[in-house]
């Protein structure tokens, strides 16, 4: 991607995105290794979508997000409330090999369910550039699903864009159940409001928010 300047809260950089919604990807092995803990305190292992183990995976919880969040922002589902609606992209990091990271694994079942296919961007840890290639994509929502450690770098990125709200600080690493919701603010043209949305799917959910910095 080509390196530009961001445009100022206010500036026109074409018609902009209709929002754009920022997840963490789901439940993963623990960062000790393959296992984690389970709910009765027996192992707990990552596992691809033929359900071979795999330390890159979600654990079968976070699989259970992933259908979840399949339901939350299925764009054949018209119930969905608040400031969150249906995508209309997804994005995930390139994390080269593997290609289907957890942070692709959290969104495919959605891909699958609404038909539409996973973008593939930038490594995670070039924020700024996922900023700009988000600001050019005029007129669509778009969902991320991103790396918990490198998401207040993206909403650092976005600062000139974001009005105002709840923008998270640093991302506490036992939650998974939290949407970040930029939308357009309606009072500052080409601007954004922060809105951290409790997702609210599996039991132990939290309607606690993040913190600011």
């Amino acid at each position: 991607m080509t390196e530009h300047s961001h445009p100022a809260a206010g500036a026109s950089w074409g018609t902009g995105p209709e929002a754009i919604f920022v997840i963490r990807h789901a439940e993963k092995p623990s960062d000790s290794g393959d296992a984690a803990g389970g709910a009765h305190g027996t192992p707990t292992y990552g596992v691809d979508l033929d359900g071979n183990q795999n330390p890159d995976s979600l654990i079968p919880q976070g699989w259970q997000r992933a259908g979840g969040l399949a339901q939350l922002f299925d764009p054949s589902t018209p119930s969905v409330t608040g400031p969150l609606w249906n995508p209309t992209m997804i994005a995930a990091p390139n994390h080269g090999n593997p290609p289907e990271h957890r942070t692709y694994q959290t969104v495919f079942p959605l891909a699958q369910k609404s038909g539409l296919q996973i973008t593939v961007t930038v490594d995670v840890g070039k924020e700024a550039d996922l900023a700009d290639w988000l600001l050019a994509q005029d007129d669509q929502t778009v969902l991320v699903c991103w790396e918990h450690d490198h998401i207040q770098d993206l909403t650092t990125a976005l600062a000139a864009v974001i009005s105002g709200g709840d923008v998270p600080g640093p991302w506490p690493g036992d939650r998974f159940d939290l949407v970040v919701a930029l939308v357009r603010d309606a009072a500052t043209p080409g601007s954004f409001r922060c809105v951290q949305v409790p997702q609210l799917l599996l039991a132990g959910d939290s309607t606690a928010l993040i913190p600011p910095a």
